[in-house]
């Protein structure tokens, strides 16, 4: 029932385990006896020994926390200590098999059958590998975001290579972050998927060896992890934390340092309300906006509608096949190192800063195609010490990242976001219908936004120079501003990036 039983000279203990953590293996532990010397009566003339008993919580691992247990428990049983610590090691020694037994199911891997097995090969074979996935997302129940969800799933699939990827998505509230995000985590095996709704500042510096390596980290709310933002950097830049913390020791009771350290290659997906994020995350980062048009809206709603529907039921019943599906298939990919022969000859954007990391995250993104498209790669043996085979990416893979996030690439590299932008051009329209100008009440009306978001985006469109303030009316509570066009905004159009074909013609 979930707690170890010994039972030795009479005396029974009964521990519950906790997992060990932090080198600490806590358990409570309940230690009774019979005492023939005392009888309690229960009714109907019977009678029956009382039995004495003791109970507390301790640290198995402590010898301090041990003794003391040992004292307590031999004064109110009446027996020896020594007999008290030999039951006590007894039951640490029962308690870590049971521990290492516990991890060693954890880390059992689902077996495929062959009918499995062939299933997911199929899948993986497919030309349109990435098109199948972006069906598969429509029929868990999310339309539209072509790019968005091919690139997030990439993403997902970037956990089990040595430079894992990261993507922030941007919309606001109501636009399908959550939905986009657990249709991610849906298609993803559970065993390598840790969904977080809260990150303390410490938080990440204390999880158990291997909990988040190789593993796809949701933030479910980006709000929820600011606190912790520095050590997801760190571990997106390094895959490793270290921290040196003070402890007691458990023996002496004084307090030393001790080091803890983390390696963990992670792929992180975070959602957000925000117009913008730290400039120190976003380098880090694909930053991804939701299409926030009517036209998506009438998508959103035809599906809904749908689902409810017949076929809304036929669909649910094949989303379980399809999220196996996916799950085998990703269990099938093999741990090879992926080599790029077509490195040399790629050109990038040179004139910001933050391209020398984006250009090392748009190098990744082929990697991860190719490492995707794995039983349709060539494969060469001795190119890497470590194992017999390296994945060969082909210009297709090219393709794919191009497609992708040559888009994604300007729009972040752009001074104004997409929404922004959208927002401008609707201003614009309105500025060229009258004498020039517009009102904050015309614009709102406009674009249906809350006159919040619509605040938000004058006060930056003004600061980047993109709008001027104009005083209608002069003096008083009630006077109104108007705005001006001064500029138009960089298109967001690929910037320096080789065009596919004209990397087919170098090759």
């Amino acid at each position: 029932a979930g707690q170890l039983v010994l039972v030795r000279d009479g005396v029974t203990y009964r521990a519950r385990v906790q997992a060990p953590l932090l080198g600490r293996l806590r358990a409570t532990v309940k230690v009774e006896r019979e005492d023939p010397s005392r009888f309690s009566h229960e009714g109907r003339g019977t009678c029956t020994a009382a039995v004495r008993f003791h109970v507390d919580t301790l640290d198995l691992y402590a010898s301090r926390s041990r003794s003391e247990f040992e004292k307590r428990a031999a004064k109110v049983l009446g027996i020896e200590a020594s007999s008290v610590e030999s039951a006590l090691l007894a039951l640490l020694v029962e308690a870590e098999k049971v521990s290492e037994e516990g991890e060693a199911k954890d880390e059992v891997k689902p077996t495929l059958t062959d009918a499995e097995r062939e299933e997911a090969l199929a899948l993986l074979k497919r030309a349109d590998l990435l098109d199948q996935v972006a069906r598969d997302v429509d029929a868990l129940g999310f339309v539209g975001e072509e790019t968005t969800k091919r690139l997030l799933y990439l993403v997902a699939i970037s956990r089990k290579l040595p430079d894992p990827l990261s993507a922030i998505v941007l919309s606001q509230s109501g636009a399908g972050k959550s939905g986009l995000t657990e249709a991610i985590e849906r298609l993803t095996p559970p065993e390598d998927v840790v969904l977080l709704t809260r990150l303390t500042p410490q938080s990440l510096y204390y999880t158990e060896p291997g909990f988040l390596d190789r593993k796809l980290v949701i933030v479910e709310e980006r709000y929820g992890s600011v606190e912790a933002d520095y050590s997801i950097r760190v571990l997106q830049s390094r895959g490793k934390l270290i921290a040196a913390a003070p402890v007691k020791d458990p023996q002496t009771g004084n307090m030393r340092t001790k080091v803890f350290t983390v390696e963990a290659r992670a792929a992180f997906i975070e959602a957000t309300t925000a117009g913008s994020v730290n400039h120190e995350n976003a380098t880090r980062c694909f930053e991804l906006t939701m299409d926030e048009s009517p036209e998506q809206t009438r998508r959103i709603h035809e599906r809904q509608r749908l689902m409810r529907t017949e076929r809304g039921l036929a669909l649910r019943a094949e989303a379980d096949a399809i999220t196996r599906r996916h799950w085998n298939a990703q269990r099938l990919l093999e741990p090879l190192p992926v080599v790029i022969p077509f490195a040399d000859k790629l050109s990038f954007p040179s004139s910001w800063m933050r391209t020398r990391r984006d250009h090392a995250r748009f190098l990744n993104l082929i990697e991860v195609s190719a490492f995707l498209h794995q039983y349709q790669r060539e494969r060469r043996g001795g190119l890497s010490s470590r194992s017999g085979d390296a994945i060969v990416a082909s210009v297709e893979d090219y393709e794919v990242a191009y497609a992708l996030a040559a888009s994604v690439l300007a729009e972040t590299l752009s001074d104004v976001r997409k929404p922004l932008r959208e927002a401008y051009e609707r201003i614009r329209e309105l500025s060229l219908k009258g004498d020039g100008t517009v009102s904050r009440r015309e614009i709102r009306e406009a674009l249906s936004e809350p006159d919040s978001t619509v605040r938000r985006w004058l006060a930056e469109l003004v600061e980047l120079e993109y709008l001027a303030v104009v005083e209608a009316s002069k003096g008083g509570a009630g006077r109104a501003a108007r705005y001006r066009v001064l500029d138009q905004p960089n298109s967001g159009a690929p910037l320096g990036l080789l065009m596919p074909s004209e990397l087919r013609s170098r090759s």
